[in-house]
């Protein structure tokens, strides 16, 4: 397993440069050609320095937007740097992105000088009078200036930032990196042929362990910014608002975190109506395109109740505020450090829900619920990205958590349709990728089946039991680096699960395992007690699968799983556990109603392979 685990760290290393390869190289007007040769000179030039840099552990910004003048954005700053290394260091790498004008440059009054080129960025070097000092400090100030992309830029659909309503970036899109860029060339003959040293799988799995990919600068820094607008306009990035002004023909808003965060925060600034609610005294507010309010009551009660889910089992809510901005139509939802969540309006504001209808599953909940999670996982619980399986530490409990609040609001039959929405959604992109949990990075893999095994063991062992240990969970590693794994959650969780279900935490997170169950009949003779007899015919079968999706029967021995059986009108009069080995079994139980349907798994617990004939109709005995 170890060595498995490294190979696919190399590997995500590859995909995340595939993926900073397309988006900051290629367009940055940096072709291949271009590109290798200059990542071979950088890394030449300043591989030396990979792990002897300062980190970010302060972040002050003030930034003017101007949307109706092309959406440039000026913005001065100062990080607070500290070397957090155990030796001393005398050379800072500084890489700003290449679309943005640099006006001033420093690090304690020491000008930038322009170093080796490296594709899509501006790269700076830092020669120190005095060698910064294990745990010295020092700080970086810059004046910068960005303006947005021309036209569509190729291979991101990045045309959703600059719209009539609506300019949205990231920190990453104009903010300076301190340190090596995280893009190295990784394969191992062009390595050899250009004198690079080869990158060894065990030493790029402990390196990434002790940083965060997405920002290796920066573990977790204090962040503060105030921003103007233009004055119809909010401007929005993380933290709790502090305060707002008028002054001139612009609008200012002051931000503060209330805790140390995650470098990776966004700028946003658009026309907007808002409504208004709280929590326990903490203020909630969607901000929402003027008309676009049609799901905005939805949107209030999932951030409640996932606060209120959250807070309550796995720790307090650390901000002073929460929010919710509409971004434009192909964003995403975006959970951000300091309680700002972005929400795509395709995802929660533009679907048409039916109130009536619980056969359906209402999205605009379910994503409030969902992201605000987040600030528990993901912003409590850090990960590093590259670490194989690390998103399930947040997507997949994020997911879960959202999956206990969608049950306790929408009973019996919500919970049902999202279970099973998860699991279709697993099932029909599984020829994509279909790994352990414990390697997973595909989305259909960490958010729809890490949700479902999740959900699976807290049926077994308890939700309180899971809670707790997920709560301890967060204690433990809220503290970074290390950057918690797949597997420190994995062992977490089979510390408390009995021996009779050790069998889980293997199926669940560490093979790909699979049921075929399915209910064959089920017949009912009424009692003369008024009462029901249900004799159910059902097969089981348990199969492991490797990594091209050849399948194994593996044995099960005496294992539960949940007969369930309906009355006319779809409700659950009965639900309990039974054991079941491979084959066929037939049960009979009583109950106190007329049944209309039966089977096994009915909530889709489990992944069953074919769903769909876990029940059949219950049909009268023949006399």
């Amino acid at each position: 397993m170890q060595t498995v685990m490294a190979l696919s760290a190399v590997a995500a290393l590859i995909l995340g440069g595939w993926i900073y390869y397309n988006t900051q190289i290629l367009n940055g007007g940096t072709s291949i050609a271009e590109a290798i040769p200059q990542l071979i000179a950088y890394e030449k030039a300043y591989g030396h320095l990979r792990d002897a840099q300062p980190k970010i552990t302060a972040i002050n910004l003030k930034g003017d937007l101007y949307p109706n003048e092309e959406s440039r954005f000026a913005v001065k700053g100062t990080y607070t740097l500290q070397n957090q290394t155990q030796q001393a260091i005398d050379t800072i790498l500084i890489n700003i992105p290449q679309a943005v004008q640099v006006n001033q440059l420093t690090l304690n009054g020491v000008v930038g000088k322009p170093g080796v080129q490296y594709p899509g960025l501006r790269v700076y070097t830092v020669s120190l009078p005095a060698p910064l000092k294990p745990g010295a400090t020092l700080t970086a100030t810059f004046d910068l200036l960005r303006h947005p992309p021309a036209g569509f830029v190729a291979n991101t659909g990045d045309f959703d930032g600059y719209l009539t309503n609506g300019t949205s970036f990231l920190s990453t899109d104009i903010l300076p990196q301190i340190g090596l860029a995280r893009l190295l060339v990784t394969n191992p003959k062009t390595r050899e042929e250009s004198g690079l040293p080869p990158l060894d799988p065990a030493t790029e799995q402990a390196r990434a362990s002790q940083f965060n990919t997405n920002h290796p600068d920066t573990n977790l820094a204090r962040y503060s910014a105030i921003l103007s607008t233009a004055p119809d306009q909010i401007i929005f990035t993380a933290g709790d608002l502090v305060r707002e002004w008028t002054e001139g023909n612009r609008r200012y808003f002051e931000y503060r975190s209330q805790v140390p965060v995650a470098k990776l925060v966004p700028f946003i600034s658009g026309r907007y109506e808002v409504r208004r609610d709280e929590w326990q005294g903490i203020p909630i507010a969607i901000y929402y395109h003027p008309g676009h309010d049609r799901n905005v009551q939805h949107l209030l009660n999932g951030a409640k109740q996932g606060l209120d889910y959250a807070s309550q089992h796995f720790g307090p809510y650390p901000h002073k505020s929460l929010r919710i901005v509409e971004t434009p139509y192909v964003s995403e939802a975006l959970s951000h450090p300091g309680g700002h969540i972005n929400m795509g309006e395709k995802l929660a504001f533009l679907t048409n829900l039916n109130d009536n209808d619980a056969t359906v599953v209402n999205s605009a909940f379910r994503f409030a619920a969902h992201e605000v999670a987040h600030q528990w996982w993901g912003h409590q619980v850090h990960i590093s990205p590259t670490v194989p399986g690390s998103k399930i530490l947040t997507e997949s409990l994020s997911e879960y958590t959202a999956n206990q609040v969608y049950a306790k609001q929408f009973g019996q039959v919500g919970l049902e349709v999202a279970l099973r929405d998860n699991l279709n959604t697993y099932l029909q992109n599984r020829s994509k990728s279909d790994v352990p949990l414990v390697e997973a990075s595909e989305n259909h893999l960490v958010y729809q089946k890490g949700s479902l095994a999740m959900f699976a063991l807290q049926d077994y062992l308890g939700e309180e039991v899971v809670n707790r240990t997920l709560a301890k969970f967060l204690q433990d590693h809220s503290k970074v680096p290390p950057y918690p794994s797949a597997q420190d959650l994995v062992a977490a969780l089979r510390q408390v699960t009995p021996a009779k279900y050790q069998y889980l935490i293997t199926d669940l997170f560490e093979t790909v395992t699979l049921y075929n169950n399915k209910a064959e009949s089920a017949t009912v003779k009424p009692r003369l007690d008024g009462k029901y007899d249900v004799t159910l015919t059902l097969s089981t079968q348990k199969v492991q699968s490797d990594n091209v999706g050849n399948e194994t029967s593996t044995d099960m021995k005496n294992e539960e799983i949940d007969i369930g059986i309906y009355d006319a009108a779809g409700q659950l009069i009965y639900l309990k556990k039974h054991p079941f080995s491979i084959g066929t079994t037939k049960l009979t139980i009583m109950v106190n109603q007329r049944p209309a349907k039966a089977g096994i798994d009915p909530l889709h617990k489990l992944i069953d392979k074919v769903p769909d004939d876990n029940r059949v109709a219950v049909t009268e005995t023949a006399d």
